[in-house]
C-alpha cells in the first residue's frame, strides 16, 4: 500500500523514501539512517525542492541523520578497545 502522498505526487524519490521507511526490513538501524540520509542528499542535489521550508527541512534531517551516525560510530568505537589496547583515563 502506497503512502498518500507517493499516490498523489507520483515522485520517484517519495517512492524511494516509502520503501526504505516502510517495505524493507533493516538489519540495524545505522543502515536505516545511512541508507535514508543518503536518498536525501540526493534528493536536495539532483531534484532541489523548490519549496523552501521543504529544502530547509531535508538539510535538517541530513544534519540529524549525520549527527546520529557519528555518534553512534563513535560510541561503538570507543566502548571496546581493540586486543592488546587499553584506554587511559586521566
Amino acid at each position: 500500500m502506497q503512502s498518500d502522498f507517493v499516490a498523489v505526487t507520483g515522485s520517484p524519490m517519495a517512492e524511494r523514501l516509502h520503501t526504505l521507511i516502510h517495505k524493507v526490513a533493516w538489519t540495524t538501524s545505522t543502515e536505516l539512517f545511512g541508507e535514508l540520509r543518503i536518498a536525501l542528499q540526493q534528493m536536495q542535489g539532483k531534484n532541489k525542492p523548490a519549496d523552501a521550508d521543504l529544502a530547509s527541512d531535508i538539510a535538517a534531517a541530513i544534519q540529524i541523520l549525520r549527527s546520529a551516525l557519528s555518534y553512534r560510530a563513535g560510541s561503538r568505537r570507543f566502548r571496546v578497545p581493540p586486543k592488546g589496547l587499553t584506554l587511559r583515563c586521566s
